[in-house]
């Protein structure tokens, strides 16, 4: 895998979606491969693989891309060129299998309403 790559981008590995494993991110025809700077670790998944990708995405930077496979298995990864990252994907696996986060967000109800939803269904504030 990954003998002639097309994009290859620092980026960080998050383990436990907190601890950051620093390393390379090479995307090619084949698939995504994780290489880490330090120890032998590498991540390997085939487009075909690929199930969903989720990204956070705020003031047109990529915050962090989330790739879920055919197995429910999950790695957040951090990288430099989020963007390139995305377009390879959108470009191997097709773009119906990249989903924003934000767009999820903001069509789920908010915080405040499920809290009203949950105690009962008030909607009005009075004052005593």
């Amino acid at each position: 895998m990954n003998e002639s790559h097309e994009l290859e981008t620092a980026a960080e590995l998050l383990l436990g979606h907190v601890l950051p494993k620093p390393g390379t991110l090479v995307l090619d025809a084949d698939g995504l491969e994780f290489i880490a700077d330090e120890g032998a670790m590498h991540e390997r998944l085939a487009w075909g693989e690929l199930a969903q990708v989720r990204c956070d995405i705020f003031r047109g930077r990529i915050r962090s891309i989330e790739f879920h496979d055919a197995t429910g298995r999950v790695t957040l990864y951090a990288a430099d060129d989020g963007v390139g990252v995305l377009r390879a994907i959108a470009a191997h696996a097709g773009r119906d299998k990249i989903v924003s986060i934000n767009d999820e967000a903001m069509q789920a109800p908010s915080l405040l309403n499920r809290l009203r939803a949950w105690r009962g269904g008030s909607t009005t504030h009075t004052n005593a």
